[in-house]
């Protein structure tokens, strides 16, 4: 079994001894007998989301060609990994989809600062969905409060604040001084 990432530094193994991938179903998995297979220097890929039509957007669930792709892309030959992808209508979504992350890793010297990368791009990605998820939570609180009290925003009961006070208590004097004036001119001389 593999334990190193694939690398940059893996370049001159591909262009020697070419690249070649396991094709079984990732439904099937634990029925593959990796223990039987041989392989002088194994490798993994990092994180990558599928683009295929069977898995798309599921992380680290690529099909064969993509996994080929990815390879290709990361050693430094990304013109045969389009060529590979070329081959399928959707293939051009993978390579848009991962782009990014395949060039960062492609700018890795070797399995060790993949390995950094892929730990960064996957902390990445699940601080982003634990904030878009406490934006969702929050959004649904507040639509839940105003569904509540069956009023909106603007409509909220709060406590008056100083100014209000201040402008109640100038309309109270002015009131008090109108009367004691229509008081004093209604009186005889």
């Amino acid at each position: 079994m593999a334990t190193e990432c694939l690398s940059p530094s893996d370049r001159d193994l591909l262009g020697e001894r070419g690249l070649s991938v396991v094709d079984c179903s990732w439904a099937r998995l634990e029925e593959t007998p990796f223990h039987r297979m041989k392989s002088a220097r194994p490798r993994l890929l990092p994180y990558l989301v599928a683009a295929n039509p069977v898995n798309y957007g599921k992380p680290c669930r690529l099909n064969c060609a993509e996994a080929l792709a990815a390879a290709m892309h990361i050693a430094g030959f990304p013109s045969e990994a389009r060529a590979v992808m070329a081959k399928f209508g959707w293939g051009h979504s993978f390579l848009s989809l991962n782009g990014e992350l395949l060039d960062r890793y492609a700018a890795c010297k070797d399995s060790k600062e993949v390995n950094i990368m892929n730990g960064r791009s996957i902390s990445g990605i699940f601080l982003t969905v634990i904030f878009l998820q406490v934006i969702e939570a929050q959004e649904e609180f507040l639509q839940s409060e105003k569904e509540s009290r069956g009023k909106g925003y603007d409509e909220i009961d709060l406590p008056p604040s100083e100014s209000s006070e201040e402008e109640e208590e100038e309309e109270e004097d002015e009131e008090e001084s109108a009367e004691k004036e229509a008081e004093e001119t209604s009186k005889p001389s």
